[in-house]
């Protein structure tokens, strides 16, 4: 505004002293000619200070610009880290409670790599679940790994399953793991024995027909009978790794009502933790027999 006026001021003098006027004596014409120099000294100031304000102006309107995005991105980043703290927040609490969705059996077999057999030296007289074993990592054991614990005298008993707790060279210590369906922990004593699989290590090739039962007796009933793609039946019983059984075992079925009738041999095909499914073995020429769930799966007939 200032400016504006200024230039008006500038030019009514300028026309003022352009109009006719009564010739001058020599000195006043040197003095309005220094005059009329410094007012044209003076537009060309004005000139230039209107084009320093316009880039001014230009660069402010530039700056406003650029503060507007940079607090568009900050908010961005913003709502991200939130984001990002909210799964950072999720994912330590699955970690620490593990994914409730899909939970992992903490009782699942982890066996060592190599076959390994050992024996169980001590005993701990205040925690009875606690054993220190024969066999460390020399042998292949390693912390966090699994073995199975059973006696053979003065009859084969399976006794669950041995978490590996920490391991040295020679020795290791471990938890036993209650099986499945057993209120009442089993009493360990020092000589128990200990391996990666109670399946044997090297096993005979069996006849179609040969008994090839658990290394520890089991009971167990069946719980589910369906026919495969291929018409045959497959049966499963409520008996599974957790319980020593293997692929290539055997089970004897039996039931006692209305009464006793024996009704074949089971061997089994695939193995779950808690469970298993197998096919009946018969002689040539003998009719199935009619199964039934709840009939009656024993490693032996004798137990």
């Amino acid at each position: 505004m200032f400016t504006g006026k200024l230039r008006i001021v500038v030019s009514t003098l300028l026309v003022a002293f352009a109009a006719a006027t009564p010739p001058l004596p020599a000195q006043d014409a040197d003095a309005i000619k220094a005059i009329r120099a410094e007012l044209k000294e003076l537009t060309k100031a004005i000139r230039e200070r209107e084009q320093v304000i316009l880039k001014l102006q230009e660069e402010v309107t530039k700056l406003r610009q650029e503060v507007t995005a940079t607090k568009a991105i900050a908010e961005s980043l913003r709502e991200r880290n939130l984001e990002l703290l909210k799964q950072i927040e999720k994912l330590t609490k699955v970690k620490a409670g593990g994914d409730r969705r899909n939970p992992k059996d903490p009782n699942a077999a982890n066996p060592p790599a190599a076959p390994v057999k050992g024996r169980v030296l001590k005993v701990d007289p205040n925690d009875g679940s606690l054993v220190e074993i024969s066999i460390g990592t020399d042998s292949g054991v390693e912390k966090s790994q699994t073995l199975e614990l059973y006696r053979l005298q003065p009859q084969p008993k399976y006794l669950g399953r041995v978490r590996i707790l920490d391991a040295n060279p020679t020795r290791s210590v471990g938890r036993v793991i209650i099986p499945a369906g057993v209120d009442k922990r089993p009493e360990i004593q020092v000589g128990d024995e200990v391996s990666s699989h109670l399946q044997p290590e090297n096993p005979k090739k069996l006849e179609p027909q040969q008994a090839n039962p658990p290394a520890v007796p089991v009971k167990g009933t069946i719980n589910k009978l369906q026919v495969d793609s291929e018409g045959v039946q497959q049966i499963s019983v409520s008996l599974g790794k957790n319980h020593g059984l293997q692929v290539g075992h055997t089970l004897e079925l039996f039931c006692t009502m209305p009464q006793p009738k024996y009704l074949g041999l089971l061997r089994i095909i695939s193995v779950e933790d808690e469970t298993a499914t197998g096919r009946l073995v018969l002689p040539p020429g003998v009719q199935p027999p009619h199964l039934m769930v709840g009939d009656n799966a024993w490693s032996h007939l004798t137990q």
